[in-house]
C-alpha cells in the first residue's frame, strides 16, 4: 500500500519564524510521513502586509493554500501582528472545513482563546503526536 502524503499548512508570521522552521524540521525527519509543505513563503519583499492591497493579496495566498491542505498546524504566540494573521489563518481553516491543530511548543501552556475553540485537537511538541494528530484528522490512519 502507498503511503499517503499529508499537504499541510504551518501558520506562521514572517516576524516569528524560529518555531515554524522547527517544526518543519521535526516533521521532516520523522520516518514513514510523507509530507508537502503549503506553507506560504517566510518572506515575499513583494507584499506590503501593511496596506490594505497587501493584505487582500497575502490572505488570497493563504486561502489558496489552506484550501488544498489535509490540516493546518498552529504554533501559539503572543506577537500582536502575529496573532492577527494566525486569526486569519484559523478562520480560512474553518471558512475552508479543514482540521486545526495547535502545536504547543516547549515550555507553552497558555492558547489564545480563538484557537483553543478551533483546534480539531492540541498537541505537544513531539513529532509522534503531532504526526499522529495529522493522520486521524487528515482522514488516514495510515
Amino acid at each position: 500500500m502507498e503511503q499517503k502524503i499529508y499537504n499541510i499548512f504551518i501558520g506562521h508570521a514572517w516576524a516569528y519564524n524560529r518555531d515554524g522552521s522547527l517544526l518543519k524540521a521535526l516533521l521532516k525527519e520523522y520516518s514513514l510521513f510523507k509530507w508537502n509543505n503549503l506553507s506560504s513563503p517566510s518572506y515575499d519583499p513583494f507584499i506590503n502586509t501593511g496596506s490594505p492591497e497587501g493584505k487582500a493579496t497575502l490572505t488570497g495566498l493563504l486561502e489558496v493554500n489552506i484550501g488544498k491542505s489535509d490540516c493546518v498546524l498552529i504554533i501559539p504566540g503572543t506577537n500582536k501582528v502575529y496573532l492577527e494573521w494566525i486569526q486569519a489563518e484559523v478562520l480560512l481553516a474553518r471558512k475552508k472545513a479543514k482540521p486545526v491543530i495547535i502545536v504547543l511548543p516547549r515550555g507553552v501552556t497558555s492558547v489564545p482563546e480563538f484557537m483553543r475553540e478551533a483546534a480539531s485537537e492540541v498537541v505537544g511538541w513531539s513529532a509522534a503526536s503531532i504526526v499522529a494528530a495529522i493522520r486521524r484528522w487528515a482522514g488516514n490512519p495510515g
